[in-house]
C-alpha cells in the first residue's frame, strides 16, 4: 500500500483499534518498517498483551517502549 501511494516514510504511526493493536502492527510487512519512525499506541495490558506489543516493536528497532 504504502508503494501504490508514493509513501517513502511514516514519521509517526498512530494504532488505536480497541484491542486489536498487536493484529495491526503483525500486519505490518517487513520492508515496511524500516520507513517507519515512531509508533504510538494505546494497548491495555491484558492477558499479557502489552508484553507482546513490545517485544515485536523491540524486534524492529524501536526503544523507549
Amino acid at each position: 500500500m504504502l508503494e501504490e501511494l508514493g509513501v517513502e516514510r511514516v514519521d509517526l504511526l498512530k494504532v488505536d483499534c480497541e484491542g486489536d493493536e498487536l493484529a495491526v502492527l503483525r500486519g505490518i510487512s517487513a520492508r515496511h518498517w524500516a520507513a517507519i519512525r515512531q509508533v504510538v499506541a494505546e494497548v491495555h495490558d491484558i492477558n499479557g498483551r502489552l508484553d507482546r506489543v513490545v517485544a515485536l516493536l523491540r524486534r524492529h528497532g524501536f526503544g523507549g517502549v
